[in-house]
């Protein structure tokens, strides 16, 4: 049990924090370009990028997304996109934190499975315009225990997030609508 706690904690850390640039900003007011690509903990040649991204507090925990997208995301691969500023000046922090849930369309969960290889639990990230967004688990297997709604294959929803200002997590919503 300690050790599903572990994973849990890495990877909500890694959610919440892990964003890394990889290139320049885009152009002011020009759309964003939303992926999801598989991660592996190890680098693989011709496979994942050469340079990995920390995915948690651990400096120790690099993970390397593959080069290609696994899907990318427009409004047709997703159903709903929610935009929510979480306040947390109450506890000293600031007020300005917002994140984007997102819900994909059957098609897009069906199109992502399919691009996943075997059974086992894999992991992936969110790519908004080169820049990682967290670390997701997903899983096929429907009847892996303990595994959370959003982190299966039949209902896999990514929130994104943690945006400083609301015009860049606005920039995600406008370009999935």
């Amino acid at each position: 049990m300690l050790r599903y706690l572990s994973i849990g904690l890495a990877l909500w850390m890694g959610m919440l924090g892990s964003s890394i640039a990889r290139g320049e900003q885009p152009p002011a007011g020009s759309k964003a370009r939303v992926e999801l690509r598989w991660v592996e903990t190890k680098q693989v040649a011709d496979l994942t990028e050469a340079e990995g991204f920390q995915s948690s507090c651990d400096p120790d925990s690099i993970v390397y997304p593959h080069r290609k997208p696994a899907l990318v995301l427009t409004a047709v691969e997703v159903a709903e996109a929610r935009l929510t500023n979480h306040d947390f000046s109450k506890s000293g922090l600031s007020r300005a934190n917002y994140s984007v849930d997102l819900t994909l369309t059957k098609e897009a969960r069906t199109k992502l499975a399919a691009a996943c290889e075997g059974n086992q639990m894999r992991l992936l990230t969110v790519v908004l315009d080169g820049h990682y967004w967290g670390l997701y688990r997903y899983e096929k297997d429907a009847k892996a225990p303990f595994v959370p709604e959003a982190a299966r294959a039949e209902s896999f929803a990514p929130s994104v997030g943690y945006f400083s200002n609301m015009a860049d997590a606005q920039r995600l919503v406008d370009a999935v609508k």
